[in-house]
């Protein structure tokens, strides 16, 4: 019974939180004055480069544990791209 709520649950949460979080982010502007600033598209498009050690890192050390640390980087890459199309407003 439980099992089958387990995407119900997931949708439900994760639009609870991302609503907590925008309901947050204008009462700081409100209250705080909260700025927000957007990297500029050339900066964005560094975090990748940035971020490759990183996980490369993960990877080699995964790897090392025996798991398939290149095939876990795939899918999870995968699952964002997919739920990002998906669930981004």
């Amino acid at each position: 019974m439980f099992d089958d709520l387990r995407t119900e649950q997931a949708l439900w949460t994760g639009k609870y939180v991302d609503d907590h979080v925008l309901d947050a982010l204008e009462w700081s502007k409100e209250k705080y004055k909260l700025q927000i600033h957007q990297l500029p598209e050339g900066e964005r498009a560094q975090i990748p480069k940035t971020l490759a050690p990183m996980i490369q890192a993960y990877v080699q050390k995964v790897n090392a544990a025996g798991l398939p640390g290149d095939q876990i980087i795939k899918d999870v890459t995968a699952l964002k791209d997919k739920y990002e199309k998906e669930f981004s407003k």
